[in-house]
């Protein structure tokens, strides 16, 4: 039963590129379109980007996420993606991981500092991360004294990575 279940759940792994429309006025219902670029998906689609449609606050720009929802086709619009909910993406090898560590989300590191962390702590250095806070230490550059403020703000942004390992 799960398997059929499974398959039936269309889902977008992508980039968000640009948000196109977003209304706030009623704060019960929020909606926003984005654009996405597809990294990933189980539905069949020649075309590399897709319109977004979600009843909810848009996600960042330039992040990747896994989007849930449905196909919709509009003789106005061409096809959309009905997004029901979303999740971040979490990176599972080292260029994914050295990509989000010099995304811009955490506050002075950039590629060459998510290269060393990665090769230093290795695929894994997210969870060992949150974990394991003073891991920090073993990277050159990082002063001792900061590795607990780091941890604390790192903590935040991958408190729900560890779901998804």
């Amino acid at each position: 039963m799960q398997e059929i279940y499974a398959e039936k759940i269309k889902y977008i792994i992508g980039t968000v590129t640009d948000t196109v429309y977003a209304n706030y006025k009623n704060p019960l219902s929020p909606y926003c379109i984005c654009d996405v670029f597809i990294q990933e998906t189980n539905i069949d689609i020649s075309q590399d980007k897709i319109r977004v449609i979600f009843h909810s606050t848009p996600p960042e720009k330039d992040q990747t996420y896994k989007f849930f929802g449905t196909v919709e086709i509009s003789k106005k619009y061409g096809m959309s993606f009905k997004c029901d909910t979303y999740i971040r993406d979490i990176p599972i090898n080292s260029a994914h991981v050295i990509e989000f560590l010099s995304s811009g989300l955490f506050k002075g590191i950039k590629r060459k500092r998510a290269e060393q962390i990665v090769e230093t702590l290795g695929e894994d250095c997210l969870i060992k991360i949150v974990n394991s806070p003073e891991v920090l230490s073993q990277i050159k550059g990082i002063p001792k004294k900061n590795n607990c403020n780091n941890s604390r703000n790192y903590y935040r942004k991958f408190r729900n990575a560890k779901d998804y390992y």
